[in-house]
């Protein structure tokens, strides 16, 4: 199923007897409360038991000889092992990761994968979504780098080699050929057609020892000052040139014309009463027939359209409201679509920001709970943060089972941009949507991680 960003997408986990509000990111549905963008940096890390060093892995080895290693580094990025019998050790998947309590999420390819962990010093307990626990130790693990050398975990020699990044405006060139190569992993080539650079292709890159690895394709490559020699299927020497600065591809003009600059002035701002809505102005540009504005959720992806305009404003929709969202805009004419503005940034709804019913706010101890005796209980705790918790319970313990950010206004109550209409009478709290619910203030609720 693909959806639109922010669609509301079903009802609840094969229930139907509590709404559990789902969203949408990018073309992936999401179940929970909880949308997460397809590839994410930075967040926290924990405290940093977790934090393997130089040839070191998590590993876990099952009963058939297969072994699989994960490493976790202090710049947020992990890598995954695996290798067989007497076998070399192997990379696998690369990504990125952020630490929640005991909750570990994975970002790689485009997906999103969260286990819990339990334990501490040489030995730890790793439980996936399914339930499924596996003891995982720190070993010291070595890899094959291509050539039959090797490489260690970690480090410039397994990662992405910081000589070949690439600055504003600088590509590395061969004729009217050039690659980009972006600090966080991103790799674009570009093409000289007619005096101008068009952006022809983009994906991942990473290097390990000295193999460059641009999506599928592994290539030998060596780097002395500005020169870059690469060897896949034949040697190609390509020179870092700085004054590049790509275009996208636009409709051709007979007329001839170049395409508009980028716009300037560019801000946004979530709407007071509807934070899952955002306003984007920015200034005029000379030559320009419209405007396409585009979204990120890490700053970084180039490629999410949110929509056009013929002014120099722009309303988003379905944003979700406890995620940062990025806004980029480009100009176009005839001659095509020219460079993107910088990225702004839309900061997730926090502290004062939104209207929320005092009377929802859950104090410790506290949430709103409905129980079936066929189905069991699940219920809501309600943060005057504007951070909202679904929970459940299971052989008599609350566990978390997703959250987001919630807020009123009027009758209606938004999570995470799903609205439904809501009363409360003393310690019941009604709401009604597809159907309605009926929640009651209950004490003595402590949910855990699970």
């Amino acid at each position: 199923y693909s959806c639109e960003k922010g669609e509301l997408v079903g009802s609840c986990k094969g229930t139907d007897y509590y709404p559990e509000f789902q969203s949408c990111n990018n073309g992936v549905i999401i179940d929970g409360a909880e949308v997460i963008p397809s590839s994410s940096s930075g967040g926290s890390q924990g405290g940093g038991d977790h934090i393997n060093g130089a040839n070191e892995a998590w590993v876990h080895c099952d009963e058939d000889g297969e072994c699989k290693g994960n490493a976790f580094h202090s710049d947020g990025s992990f890598q995954h092992f695996r290798k067989e019998g007497n076998g070399p050790w192997s990379l696998h998947i690369e990504g990125t990761y952020t630490i929640n309590g005991n909750t570990i999420t994975m970002y790689y390819d485009g997906d999103t994968e969260r286990v819990t962990y339990s334990g501490s010093g040489n030995t730890i307990t790793i439980t996936d979504k399914d339930g499924d626990r596996a003891t995982w130790t720190r070993t010291n693990i070595t890899i094959s780098g291509g050539g039959g050398s090797s490489s260690s975990v970690g480090g410039q020699g397994n990662g992405r080699d910081s000589r070949l990044v690439t600055g504003s405006g600088e590509a590395w060139i061969f004729g009217n050929y050039g690659l980009i190569f972006k600090s966080n992993g991103e790799g674009i080539s570009i093409v000289k057609e007619n005096g101008t650079w068009y952006y022809e292709d983009s994906g991942s890159w990473s290097t390990n020892g000295n193999i460059l690895t641009l999506d599928e394709d592994t290539m030998i490559y060596s780097v002395s000052g500005n020169t870059l020699t690469i060897d896949d299927e034949g040697v190609v020497i390509l020179t870092k040139t700085s004054g590049i600065y790509p275009v996208n591809r636009g409709s051709s003009s007979s007329s001839g014309g170049s395409v508009p600059s980028a716009p300037t002035g560019v801000a946004a701002s979530r709407n007071s009463a509807d934070p899952t809505t955002i306003r984007v102005t920015w200034n005029a540009v000379s030559g320009a027939t419209g405007y396409n504005i585009y979204y990120s959720f890490n700053g970084t992806d180039a490629d999410d359209l949110d929509g056009t305009s013929s002014t120099t404003s722009f309303n988003s929709f379905s944003n979700p409201a406890h995620l940062t969202v990025y806004f980029s805009v480009a100009a176009e004419n005839s001659a095509g679509e020219g460079p993107r503005s910088s990225w702004v940034a839309v900061a997730p709804v926090g502290g004062n920001g939104g209207n929320r019913d005092s009377r929802l706010v859950t104090g410790s101890g506290e949430a709103w709970i409905m129980c079936d005796e066929d189905e069991g209980c699940a219920g809501y705790v309600f943060r005057s943060n504007g951070e909202i918790f679904i929970i459940i319970e299971n052989l008599g313990i609350w566990y978390y089972a997703g959250n987001g950010t919630w807020f009123t206004s009027g009758n209606t109550l938004t999570v995470d941009g799903s609205s439904v209409t809501y009363s409360i009478s003393g310690n019941q709290l009604i709401m009604s949507g597809d159907g309605t619910i009926i929640l009651t203030k209950m004490s003595g609720i402590y949910p855990v991680e699970g």
